[in-house]
């Protein structure tokens, strides 16, 4: 059998000793993996074991579960975060259950963990990496050897940034300012650039403002409001964000302000770039943009507390199938 590029050999004790310790008694079957389990679509292999290894008995049960940590895979901590996790809520259907290797979940527990605690959850005893194989044994290596979804280099960090749903809210949570503004290009020779810096070249549109550091004077958003207020990447000399620019177009963007001194020894303001993507997709509003933006107007406290990236999605999923019922309901009774 072959798994993530490797042949692996089946151990005929292994799923004996899983069952055993794991104090199963339900015999395993083999299911096609749910279409509302979205989070383990498009992952090489359409049915699953059930009970999982996890010991949900029921498909409902796991697909319930499952829901809870797609918001993971949004915001791409770590490249192979939805192998790890269906690994565990919809393993493969062979014969024997076969584990993530230890690595595997080592990776992605470095990479992501710090994005939980963020928002106020631990990394979860049922996710503890020594209950995993190691790599010599049988089970389901990575498929990346990077520690996160970013594999480009010559990409500016800001443009780096997923602009999934999930993304865009924790970037959000993560900067001091959140505009709409027009892009025209990148500024290389910009004589108010300091070594490394390049200089975003804004349009003259007036920028609308989705979040504002409160703690920060006035004079501070104020500047930033400008027409001729200047944005750089830092580090931008080195690298580029063609692939989330588009001239002229609209783009959502996180900005912080640093405070540096220039040559005359003055206090000064300077904003920088900490996330750039393209407005619109196809003409319209990208469907991450437009549903973290929803969450945004209707959840004042959406980086604070329990309304959060890792469960509030969950919450708008619910809204959004409610509205669908109504409308639903209302179709019938006028037929």
């Amino acid at each position: 059998m072959i798994i993530g590029g490797e042949f692996l050999e089946l151990d005929e004790n292994f799923d004996k000793m899983w069952s055993v310790s794991s104090g199963r008694m339900l015999q395993p079957k083999c299911v096609p993996i749910p279409s509302n389990m979205t989070l383990c679509q498009n992952i090489g292999y359409n049915s699953m074991r059930i009970p999982n290894v996890l010991e949900h008995d029921s498909l409902e049960e796991a697909t319930q579960q499952a829901s809870s940590w797609k918001p993971l895979v949004g915001v791409r901590c770590h490249a192979d975060t939805q192998i790890f996790l269906c690994s565990l809520f919809s393993p493969i259907c062979l014969e024997r259950v076969i584990l993530p290797c230890r690595s595997l979940c080592e990776g992605v527990q470095r990479s992501c963990e710090g994005y939980m605690k963020r928002y106020g959850f631990p990394w979860p005893e049922m996710f503890q990496c020594d209950k995993f194989p190691a790599d010599n044994d049988l089970c389901i290596p990575g498929r990346s050897s990077t520690t996160n979804q970013t594999v480009d280099d010559q990409v500016c960090q800001p443009c780096q940034e997923p602009d999934t749903y999930e993304g865009i809210l924790d970037n959000y949570c993560k900067t001091q300012y959140v505009i709409r503004a027009t892009i025209k290009g990148l500024h290389t020779e910009s004589t108010t650039a300091e070594p490394g810096e390049v200089e975003i070249n804004m349009g003259k549109r007036k920028k609308r403002f989705y979040k504002r550091d409160t703690n920060e004077p006035k004079k501070v958003y104020k500047l930033l409001a400008e027409k001729d207020a200047k944005i750089y990447i830092s580090q931008g000399m080195g690298c580029t964000c063609d692939q989330k620019i588009s001239p002229g177009s609209h783009h959502l963007m996180g900005v912080r302000m640093e405070k540096k001194y220039n040559s005359l020894g003055e206090e000064v303001v300077k904003f920088y770039a900490d996330f750039i993507t393209a407005w619109e997709e196809n003409g319209d509003t990208k469907p991450g943009i437009k549903r973290a933006l929803k969450a945004i107007r209707k959840r004042e406290n959406v980086c604070q507390g329990g309304d959060n990236i890792l469960n509030i999605h969950k919450q708008i999923e619910d809204e959004e199938k409610s509205v669908k019922r109504v409308k639903k309901n209302r179709k019938a009774l006028r037929l």
